[in-house]
């Protein structure tokens, strides 16, 4: 035999279980890769499907959340609209009472008003006619005592004029006995 044969020969007879078994150890470390890798891939698979899970329950308790809180906040801006809506029909009947009282108390206060002024213009009338009747009572005494004194005037001016037609008479006469 030869060199080569006898080498080859040592090589196959020490080195073939040597490479049988690591051939077999290698298949048995990439079955077991591949079963961790699968695992891996299951677990990290799993883990992302939680975290999905997780992200789309909190989103969705987010989204109910937000919703629940936009509804209280319009039932409240509701409520307020309907508290506001009472408020400003309470104030306008209100303002229509203090309107509708400050009218009754206007015309009650122009009906007292006018009550006052026409006892006032009856007073007043009543004092004219009262002073009217004075005046002429006054009027009637100065024109009767004018009257009276115009009648001795007249009568002191007619003795007069009787007085100075004699006097004429007895001058017509002296001029006649003078002449």
């Amino acid at each position: 035999m030869s060199v080569v044969e006898d080498t080859r020969k040592v090589i196959q007879d020490f080195l073939a279980p040597e490479l049988r078994s690591i051939a077999v150890r290698l298949d048995s470390l990439e079955k077991q890769l591949s079963e961790n890798k699968t695992d891996l891939m299951r677990a990290i698979n799993e883990g992302v499907g939680r975290v999905d899970k997780q992200r789309t329950e909190d989103n969705t308790e987010l989204v109910r959340a937000i919703n629940e809180g936009l509804s209280r906040i319009e039932k409240q801006s509701t409520e307020d609209s309907a508290r506001l809506e009472k408020q400003r029909l309470e104030d306008k009947s209100d303002m229509l009472r203090a309107i509708g009282e400050f009218r009754v108390h206007t015309e009650k206060q122009r009906a007292e008003d006018k009550s006052d002024l026409l006892r006032s213009i009856g007073d007043l009338g009543t004092r004219l006619e009262k002073q009217r009747a004075e005046d002429k009572a006054i009027i009637l005494e100065v024109m009767t005592s004018d009257r009276i004194h115009m009648d001795r005037r007249f009568a002191d001016l007619i003795d007069y004029s009787k007085l100075t037609e004699r006097m004429d008479r007895l001058e017509d006469a002296k001029q006649a006995k003078n002449q």
